[in-house]
């Protein structure tokens, strides 16, 4: 299911079906290169599971446990021990009953241990992205490689975390010759920007995708799924310009292309639209002036409205897919792209938190 729900939409009533009306929130967490359940491995309670994921930096993972100390021996036990040790590989699943999600591939990065009359040990983990932002392979040169191979070979270094790389097939043409000047991530980031790409990783899977494409991934009703939201609209007046000077032509053939970006509102008030210009060097192709232009409006479109919100624990909304927003008013609904999620599991259930950034 881990592999569908980077493009899979799904109907509310599907999903209400599937997770008995939201009823039994249930987690599991598997830690270990042979993946070990942690509470028939270790012996401990699960209190508390907190996730939260986010489409430009590293996710991160935190969960409580307890029932881990040896008051005889003075000690906690070796079954906890040898299991939860930093640098172990982390898998957390969230859902309903017997129906779990995969969220989470990580790390443990940091464990902290409260001795009191019941001892806890709280445990952080982090994803692959804290990995790849601290792996510099400065003047590392990358030649003659699909995006796929280049790819594979580079989410290599980090198999020990269990993820599947992929790369969609539309984007998977060879690169000749590319000179990596960050880390890893910066690297991937900028292949994102190059070929129209994203970078998910949720679950087992990091993914190359394209950046248009799948429908929503559910919509969410207020009344229903929706436990709070909010939502804020800010002024956007812009005439985009974007001017490429391409390699081998003479700076007068310069490539020229334009977009007006214009929120809610925006010229009913005798306020021109504001003008900026972009100038960009040495670009291969009108193609690549075209997806900067796009770019700089996506960017405008995101920062036109922002919105909070918190539903039922909801495992299959995914930073970068787009969620639906139903039932609050005429202007509001529609569907939004999801920035962050957080999702918390504990004693009070299991909710998700969501930050939305533009709308389509």
């Amino acid at each position: 299911m881990a592999e569908d729900l980077l493009t899979a939409s799904f109907q509310k009533d599907e999903l209400r079906k599937k997770y008995k009306n939201y009823f039994a929130p249930a987690a599991k967490i598997s830690v270990g290169s042979a993946g070990k359940d942690l509470v028939s491995g270790a012996g401990v309670q699960l209190e508390s599971v907190q996730v939260s994921l986010n489409i430009d930096g590293a996710a991160s993972a935190s969960f409580t446990v307890s029932n881990l100390y040896n008051p005889v021996e003075n000690s906690i036990r070796q079954s906890v021990k040898s299991l939860l040790v930093c640098g172990a590989a982390v898998k957390i699943e969230l859902g309903y009953g017997s129906e779990y999600v995969d969220v989470f591939h990580g790390f443990i990065y940091e464990i902290s241990t409260q001795f009191s009359e019941m001892p806890t040990m709280q445990i952080t983990a982090m994803d692959v992205k804290r990995l790849m932002a601290d792996n510099m392979r400065l003047g590392h040169v990358w030649q003659n490689r699909t995006l796929s191979e280049l790819f594979n070979e580079m989410m290599a270094d980090y198999s020990g975390l269990n993820l599947t790389p992929s790369v969609c097939d539309n984007a998977d043409d060879v690169i000749e010759t590319l000179i990596q000047r960050g880390s890893d991530l910066w690297l991937v980031k900028k292949l994102c920007r190059a070929k129209g790409l994203k970078f998910i990783v949720y679950g087992e899977w990091a993914k190359l995708l394209a950046k248009s494409g799948s429908s929503a991934v559910v919509s969410l009703s207020w009344g229903s799924d929706l436990i709070s939201f909010s939502h804020s609209a800010a002024y956007v007046n812009v005439h985009v310009e974007v001017r490429g000077s391409v390699r081998g032509s003479p700076e007068t053939d310069s490539v020229i292309q334009s977009q007006d970006v214009a929120g809610e509102g925006a010229g009913k008030c005798g306020i021109r639209p504001t003008v900026r210009v972009i100038e960009e060097t040495n670009v291969k192709d009108a193609e690549e002036v075209a997806d900067r232009l796009n770019d700089e409006v996506e960017a405008l479109k995101e920062g036109m409205y922002s919105c909070r919100g918190s539903c039922m624990g909801m495992p299959v909304l995914i930073p970068g897919r787009y969620v639906g927003i139903e039932g609050i008013d005429g202007a509001v609904d529609g569907e939004y792209y999801l920035k962050e999620v957080s999702h918390s599991f504990g004693a009070d259930g299991f909710t998700t938190d969501f930050t939305l950034g533009g709308k389509r």
